[in-house]
Order: structure tokens, then C-alpha cells, then sequence
């Protein structure tokens, strides 16, 4: 059986008896694997504790510890009492038999509520996976530990405490919401599900050596360029973000542990999915690992899904080359094959950017010049209109009108008129057809510009067939999101297509000239 058909059934068994916790049963288990936390945001009821619980059936063999924090929750109830024999030999040390230390899935309740001892000690645990235990450092057997609260963590009382690392040692952070389905709903009050019964065959059960088998692999897997440079786009948006910030609004800050975390999640989501080497699919867990407030989730999903669709393939294929090739084809062939001719057009001449001058007015000559706009309004019936001296400032109100003699300009004494022409040169673009050298010359070029489009759509296809087509069945990611995924390369095709089709408009342009 290979682990991406182990994990399958292993999630189908898991979330029997559970209704639309689906992500945040997947997730969890991914993160156990990856030997990192995971941090679930709701309210009391909807079923945090059960998904820790239902964790526990993944494992073979495995011992649990689940602890309810209060403010005057001690470290003794987390981590075990202190042995009085072994104190009495001046060694401070804890019995930690069936407290966190022995256990390898841990869920934690209100975990902001943990005094700083508390925080201190799990800092430690989370981020080497040791407890110090009086004058031993005890590597624990801890897989999995989820924590849970209604509310985010503190701000930092900006005096050291804990609080703030802890925070940032849970890679994923999931808001975990009350069943919304009627029909799931129903079933979920009335049905008896079950759920804390372990269902999980044996044989779907990771083991330890597996399980240890298994970190050792992850660490192999590859991660390839396009993911890395998602996640440098991921970054430097980040930073935009951080940098269109008002004076009192926080920033999305991301620790370089937190990112070497991501990519571990990213390399163990790749294993679990058989594959040897992380893809772009994978990229879409970074949204649940970079926020820090709920107000951010919405700002962080759409980064992350713009990096990818923009900029995951960009460099598969080289579509600016060709692009520039057929740019300077049009311009060769235009540089050949069109000419400009000079011809004289008679037309209105204007002063001052808006005036016609009238040619012929007898009374008044000295306001000779009316505006454009206004000539174009004069028709046969008389009309009152301003006319102005060369300076444009100057005016005098006539009655004016039009007939086939020109402008009658004048209530008493009628001045007929003529506008004040210019003549201007202005150029027309012909074509000539190239020589038969060139000709010889373009038609090749369009065979190797068409020939490195072809290649280049031939590399996109392959690219997909190879490694996209498992992106719909990936076991952590939405299937919905492929299509994000998809997107860059098929734009990326019908850029090439719609080139081939200029190529060929080129083509037909000279082919046509006489």
C-alpha cells in the first residue's frame, strides 16, 4: 500500500463520525507527521477536543494527555507531580508518567490562560522535543500537540514573556467553526456516531518505525525552483503589505524558524502524496501559517493565491523571447514594406490655439477672429455670436449668418466673408512589396519564430501532463484551488497561440503587398 493510499483511508476513517471538520482533521494529521503544532481557533462546542482525540486512533499504540488550562493551572498537572523520593536525594525531579512528557498526542485547552512557567517549559518541547526533567533532558515521544482557544494569544506585555514565541511555534492556525449543514447538523444531534470509538484498522495505523522512517525521508524531498519563488513573491508582498500600513496598525510578521517550518509542512505534504519533490499545489498550506490575527486571513489567502497563479510558472517557459522576436519582425517588415508620401490638404487656420480668422469683414475689421466652436454653430438663420480682436480679449456681439456666398457678418452693413486658410503638408502611409531576398529572409524567420512556439507549447503540455495531473487528488489542499494552479500555464499557452496567430498576420501582410 503506498502512504498516499495509507493517508487516504486513514483520513476516510478518521473523519467517520465527524461532520465538516474535514480540513481541520487532514491538517492536524499533516502537522503530527511533520512533527510540528497546530493552533485551533472557536468557540467552546464545536469540537476541538474531539479532533485531538480522533488524532490519537492514527497512531499505533498511542498514549494521550489532554488538559483543560486555567490561570492557576501548575506545572505539575501538565508535566507530572514531583517525585518526593527523588527529592529527598536533592533531585527536583517530575513523575511524568501519563502527563505530557509520555505522551504522543497532546491537546491543550484556553492555552493562553497557561501561567509562564507553563509557556516556558512547552517552548522547549515544541521546538526540540525535549523536557528537562530535574538533571536529565528526556526526549519525549510527543507526535502531535494541538492547542486550542476562543480567543488569539495577548499582546506582549513587551517585558519577555512567553506568550509571543509560543504563538509562534504553531505553524497552522484554524479557525474551527459549528456544523452549518442542516442535514449534517441533524445527524450530528440525533445519531449515535460514536465518534471517540477507535475505528482506525490496524493496518492504517502509523507505526513508530514508520513514522521515524518517514522523517528521515521527508527531509529528502525536493523542493524546486517555482516554489521558491512563490514564496519569495509571497515575502515581498508581505513586506508591501507591511508597507502600506497606517502609524498604528500591525504588521504580518513571519520568523525565518516559521518559514524552515513551512517547509517542512510543504516536503511532508509532497511525501504523503507519494511525490518526490513539492509543487505549487502544496504552496497553498502557507495561507493557514502566516497569519497572525483573524483580520489578516483574508489579506494572506489572496497573496498566496496570486503568487502562485502569477508568478508559480512564469519561468518554465521563455514567452518574452518570443514575444521580442515577433516585435522586431513587424518592425522589419514595416521598415521595408511602408512608406510615407507627402501630399498639400487646404484646411481653416488657427491663432491662439482656438480661433478662426474671417478675411473681408468691413465694419470693425480689428475683431476679425471668432472661436472655433462658435463657427461651427453658424447656420443660415441669423444668430448672435461674439467676435474678438487678435489677443482673443476684445469682443463685439453681430448677428451672423451663412449661405452659400460665405459669412454674412453685420446687422446693418452685412460684410460677406471667407475663413483664413493655410496650406499643410501631411504625409500618407503607403506599402511596397520587399524585394525577394527579403522576403526569403521573413519567411524564415516566421519558420523559427513558429517552430519556438511549438516547442515552447510542447514543453507547457509536457510540464502539465507530468506533474499537474495529480493536482485535483492532492490530501491536503481544497481540489477547487488546482485550477489556480492550472491557470498561469494554460494563459501561458493561449500567449504563445495568440503570437503564432501575429506571426502569421505578419506573414499575410507582406505575402498580400504588390
Amino acid at each position: 500500500m503506498s502512504n498516499k493510499t495509507k493517508i487516504n483511508n486513514l483520513l476516510e476513517a478518521l473523519n467517520e463520525g465527524v461532520f465538516e471538520k474535514e480540513e481541520a482533521i487532514r491538517l492536524t494529521l499533516l502537522t503530527s507527521i511533520a512533527g510540528e503544532s497546530i493552533f485551533f481557533l472557536g468557540l467552546p462546542g464545536v469540537a476541538k477536543s474531539l479532533i485531538a482525540r480522533r488524532l490519537k486512533f492514527a497512531f499505533k499504540d498511542a498514549k494521550s494527555f489532554e488538559y483543560l488550562m486555567n490561570r492557576f493551572s501548575t506545572p505539575d498537572e501538565v508535566f507530572g507531580p514531583i517525585s518526593v523520593t527523588e527529592l529527598q536525594n536533592d533531585n527536583y525531579k517530575r513523575i511524568t508518567e501519563n502527563y505530557l512528557p509520555d505522551a504522543e498526542i497532546v491537546f491543550l485547552d484556553e492555552i493562553w490562560k497557561a501561567g509562564a512557567a507553563i509557556q516556558n517549559t512547552l517552548l522547549t518541547v515544541l521546538n526540540e522535543k525535549i523536557f528537562r526533567n530535574g538533571k536529565e533532558e528526556v526526549k519525549v515521544k510527543l507526535k502531535g500537540l494541538i492547542a486550542a482557544s476562543n480567543e488569539l494569544p495577548p499582546e506582549s506585555d513587551g517585558h519577555g514573556d512567553s506568550v509571543e514565541a509560543l504563538w509562534d511555534r504553531f505553524l497552522i492556525r484554524l479557525i474551527i467553526t459549528s456544523v452549518e449543514d442542516e442535514d449534517n447538523f441533524n445527524r450530528m444531534i440525533s445519531d449515535d456516531l460514536k465518534p471517540t470509538v477507535d475505528n482506525v484498522k490496524s493496518e492504517l495505523k502509523i507505526s513508530d518505525t514508520e513514522y521515524h522512517t518517514w522523517d528521515k525521508e521527508i527531509d529528502k524531498i525536493i523542493v524546486p525552483d517555482e516554489v521558491f519563488r512563490v514564496i519569495d513573491v509571497i515575502r515581498k508582498k508581505i513586506q508591501g503589505h507591511n508597507d502600506g500600513l497606517k502609524k498604528n496598525e500591525k504588521e504580518l510578521y513571519i520568523s525565518d524558524r516559521r518559514w524552515r517550518k513551512i517547509i517542512r509542512i510543504l516536503r511532508t505534504s509532497a511525501f504523503l502524496n507519494d511525490r518526490k519533490e513539492v509543487d505549487l499545489m502544496d504552496c497553498f498550506l502557507i495561507k493557514d501559517c502566516v497569519w497572525n490575527d483573524e483580520t489578516e486571513i483574508e489579506t494572506v489567502k489572496n497573496i498566496v493565491s496570486e503568487s502562485i497563479r502569477e508568478y508559480g510558472y512564469n519561468l518554465t517557459v521563455d514567452i518574452s523571447s518570443v514575444d521580442k522576436q515577433v516585435k522586431e519582425l513587424d518592425k522589419d517588415v514595416k521598415k521595408e514594406a511602408e512608406y510615407e508620401r507627402p501630399y498639400e490638404v487646404t484646411q481653416n487656420k488657427v491663432y491662439n490655439k482656438d480661433f478662426y480668422k474671417l478675411i473681408g469683414l468691413q465694419q470693425y475689421p480689428q475683431y476679425s477672429w471668432i472661436k472655433k466652436d462658435d463657427f461651427k454653430k453658424i447656420n443660415e438663420q441669423q444668430q448672435s455670436f461674439y467676435f474678438y480682436d487678435a489677443k482673443g480679449q476684445n469682443s463685439q456681439n453681430w448677428g451672423t449668418r451663412k449661405d452659400s456666398n460665405g459669412i454674412h457678418v453685420g446687422e446693418y452693413n452685412w460684410s460677406v466673408c471667407q475663413v483664413e486658410t493655410e496650406i499643410v503638408v501631411k504625409k500618407e502611409l503607403k506599402t511596397r512589396r520587399p524585394d525577394k531576398r527579403l522576403i526569403k529572409a521573413f519567411d524564415k524567420e516566421v519558420i523559427d519564430i513558429k517552430t519556438e512556439i511549438e516547442k515552447q507549447i510542447e514543453t507547457i503540455n509536457k510540464h502539465i501532463e507530468e506533474k499537474l495531473n495529480h493536482l485535483q487528488t492532492n490530501l491536503f489542499v481544497d481540489k477547487l484551488l488546482a485550477s489556480i494552479v492550472e491557470e498561469n500555464l494554460h494563459n501561458s499557452v493561449q500567449e504563445l497561440q495568440n503570437l503564432r496567430i501575429e506571426v502569421e498576420k505578419i506573414k499575410s501582410f507582406y505575402d498580400g503587398l504588390e
